[in-house]
């Protein structure tokens, strides 16, 4: 019986994969100390009203903080389209950002992750649901 090289090379993959140590310090399955920060709720907005001559987009979120007193903050994303790429626009501690930098009259994308920092880094919970802005002339 032959067996064909790309199965052999997947088997071969998944036996060397499986047997890997897991060295990673911020994984929680491997670290039982490390808590993931929980996921950004409720994301809201206003924006500035038509006509202003200052662009604004102000969020809000809630956030159910950690047990443990570890300092946390939260990273806010933006982006021009809904499946395009996320850039940080602001990290804060509170759960609201006033966004003026770099808004102008258009559509935009936002969404919110919560992070926990730790001695080996920041370890980032899963951001949340995107939310479409538009900001008016």
């Amino acid at each position: 019986m032959k067996i064909p090289l790309l199965s052999l090379l997947l088997i071969l993959a998944l036996l060397v994969g499986c047997g890997l140590k897991r060295n990673n310090p911020l994984d929680p399955l491997g670290n039982p100390d490390i808590e993931v920060p929980k996921t950004v709720t409720n994301l809201a907005y206003n924006t500035s009203p038509a006509g202003a001559p200052q662009k604004y987009v102000y969020l809000q979120w809630s956030w159910d903080p950690p047990i443990s007193d570890l300092p946390y903050g939260f990273k806010v994303y933006r982006s021009n389209a809904y499946f395009s790429k996320y850039e940080v626009v602001g990290e804060v501690t509170t759960t609201s950002f006033n966004h003026v930098e770099d808004v102008r009259q258009g559509d935009y994308w936002y969404r919110v992750a919560a992070y926990i920092s730790y001695a080996d880094g920041d370890l980032e919970g899963r951001a949340c649901d995107p939310i479409f802005v538009r900001v008016l002339p």
